[in-house]
C-alpha cells in the first residue's frame, strides 16, 4: 500500500502529538482573600484618657470626688497629687491642670 507523503506524516505527528500531549495546567489559584475585616470594638480609655469635668461630675456640684474618677485613671491613683488645696475634692482648676499635664504627653 502506497500512502502519500502528506498523510502519512500528518498522522505520525497527529498520533505522536496525542501521545505526547500533557494535561494543561490548572489555572493558577489565588490566594483567598481575607475577609474584610469586621468594625473594630471601641478602644477602651487608657489611663491617660479622661472624659470632660462636666461628664466627671455626676452630681453636679462643680467638685469631683474620689468615687467619680474612674477607676484605673491617673486621676483616680494620684487624686490627693492633684488636689491641691487639699480639700479632698477636685475643682475645675485643679482639673484643667490635670488636662494640661496630659496633653504635653501627648
Amino acid at each position: 500500500m502506497n500512502f502519500p507523503a502528506r498523510s502519512t506524516t500528518a498522522a505520525l505527528a497527529l498520533a505522536l502529538g496525542a501521545a505526547t500531549a500533557q494535561p494543561a495546567p490548572a489555572p493558577a489559584e489565588r490566594p483567598a482573600e481575607p475577609p474584610p475585616p469586621a468594625s473594630l470594638p471601641a478602644a477602651s480609655p487608657g489611663p491617660l484618657d479622661l472624659p470632660s469635668f462636666e461628664e466627671l461630675d455626676g452630681d453636679h456640684d462643680r467638685v469631683l470626688t474620689l468615687d467619680e474618677v474612674p477607676a484605673g485613671t491617673v486621676l483616680h491613683r494620684d487624686f490627693a497629687h492633684w488636689d491641691a488645696n487639699k480639700d479632698g475634692v477636685l475643682n475645675q482648676p485643679e482639673y484643667r491642670r490635670l488636662e494640661r499635664q496630659l496633653a504635653q504627653l501627648d
